[in-house]
């Protein structure tokens, strides 16, 4: 992908990213090189995180802005292809020596191409083998909606998760151009196919097509995660960024930790004695009610669900 062409997506495609993180990352690019080309280190000299397994967890970075078919400049400046992500999900899935995976997320969003289908990819990922989310930075848009595949989202205290929903921005400069005395024609052959041109003023039936696209787009984010993160509420689907204390309160992460390693303990007692409500939760993603989950977690897990009750959370 050309530094062209990532500037005329910014400007013509809805983006799940945040807009200073559009913004930071537009204004480096100048350049292109082959997009085969996997950089060990980016273009200030930083190691580029890579997939790594330890003690039967499969670590995935999921840093910067994720960019669907991103070549080697784009990775050089600090995107991550969805196609990469992917890649790492199968290879964790099929690997004997993987028992969970973890996604390491550091990213601000990125591009609506590839992210629905990375989500969907994550999520059947999870019914076959645990998947996780963690953030100690941030965890947002694009970032958030795959994030929300995975059976649990874990975050430190200081960092933020959300933006749900889609951003879109056109720039006009027919103004300016009317002002400065130089006349741009646009022939298309009809009242769409020049729409958001920067030298063609904005006619309000562009402006509804805009809108109905970010409108489609942010709803499929919203219904997704309604779905797989049955806690969240309406509120908190507004394009609002929140800092773990409140994300938590709003059902948008499941703990806070203060560091991957407090998760990994966690993992560690999943896999020692399961947990009621990773049980429940699983149930209820394959699609029965919540009285037919608790009736099926009580019968596989007892044990989980005698602990449940014990602790206060009700019989069944």
């Amino acid at each position: 992908m050309s530094a062209e062409l990532f500037l005329s997506l910014i400007a013509r495609e809805p983006m799940l990213m945040t807009l200073d993180g559009a913004v930071s990352f537009a204004a480096r690019l100048r350049c292109d090189v082959p997009r085969d080309q996997k950089p060990s280190r980016n273009f200030l000299g930083d190691t580029v995180p890579q997939m790594r397994i330890e003690n039967g967890t499969a670590f995935i970075p999921v840093v910067g802005p994720m960019i669907k078919n991103a070549g080697f400049l784009l990775k050089g400046f600090g995107a991550v292809a969805h196609e990469d992500i992917a890649s790492n999900l199968d290879e964790a899935a099929s690997s004997a020596s993987v028992s969970r995976i973890a996604l390491m997320i550091d990213s601000p969003g990125g591009t609506v191409s590839g992210t629905p289908e990375l989500a969907d990819k994550t999520a059947s990922v999870d019914a076959k083998k645990p998947v996780y989310a963690f953030t100690d930075s941030l965890a947002a848009s694009a970032a958030f909606w795959i994030a929300s595949g995975a059976r649990g989202i874990y975050a430190t205290k200081s960092a933020r998760v959300g933006s749900i929903g889609a951003l879109l921005e056109v720039t006009n400069f027919s103004e300016a151009l009317r002002a400065r005395g130089i006349a741009v024609e646009v022939f298309a052959t009809g009242p769409l196919k020049a729409a958001g041109h920067p030298a063609r003023p904005m006619t309000d039936e562009a402006r509804q097509y805009f809108q109905a696209q970010v409108d489609s787009i942010g709803q499929a984010f919203k219904s997704f995660v309604a779905e797989r993160r049955r806690g969240a509420n309406q509120g908190s689907m507004t394009g609002a960024v929140f800092f773990a204390p409140e994300a938590k309160a709003r059902g948008l992460i499941d703990a806070i930790v203060p560091s991957a390693n407090a998760m990994l303990a966690e993992f560690r007692t999943d896999a020692a004695r399961p947990d009621f409500q990773s049980l429940l939760k699983r149930e209820l993603r394959a699609g029965k009610s919540k009285g037919e989950a608790i009736l099926a977690v009580a019968e596989s897990h007892p044990e989980a669900h005698l602990e449940y009750v014990r602790s206060g959370g009700g019989p069944l």
